[in-house]
């Protein structure tokens, strides 16, 4: 995996903003992935209730695992274009809700490359599992 650099947070907010809008209709993630996906997360998280997608851009991959797992999956993206799809919210996935917090089955996210701070990344969407 390649990490994109950036000199601050706001060059790392209006990249991937205008990354979003102008691969908006771009989907990167497989059908074949998304079902193992959810095969795994049946396998090992059994009674999961609730999962996000992080980076989903027009959530796609949300409404994959929604469907595969017929349980309640919600999307993030920095981008304000988020609030136009189903299951969506503008939100940057370096922060993290309270109501999020101890109550995720889990995470999923093919966009982790594209962190300003990988590894804090990856501790506050901990802090979120359950």
């Amino acid at each position: 995996m390649k990490l994109h650099k950036f000199r601050s947070y706001r060059q790392y907010r209006r990249t991937q903003i205008a990354k979003n809008k102008d691969q908006l209709d771009a989907t990167y993630a497989i059908p074949e992935v998304m079902q193992a996906t959810a095969a795994y997360i049946k396998e090992h998280r059994p009674d999961s209730s609730f999962g996000i997608c992080h980076g989903a851009k027009h959530g796609w991959e949300v409404q994959q695992l929604r469907d595969l797992l017929e349980i309640d999956v919600i999307g993030t993206d920095i981008s304000p274009t988020a609030k136009k799809f189903e299951h969506m919210i503008q939100w940057d996935f370096h922060e993290v809700k309270d109501e999020w917090r101890g109550r995720t089955d889990f995470i999923y996210s093919n966009t982790l490359d594209h962190s300003i701070d990988p590894v804090m990344c990856l501790e506050r969407w901990s802090e979120t599992l359950c």
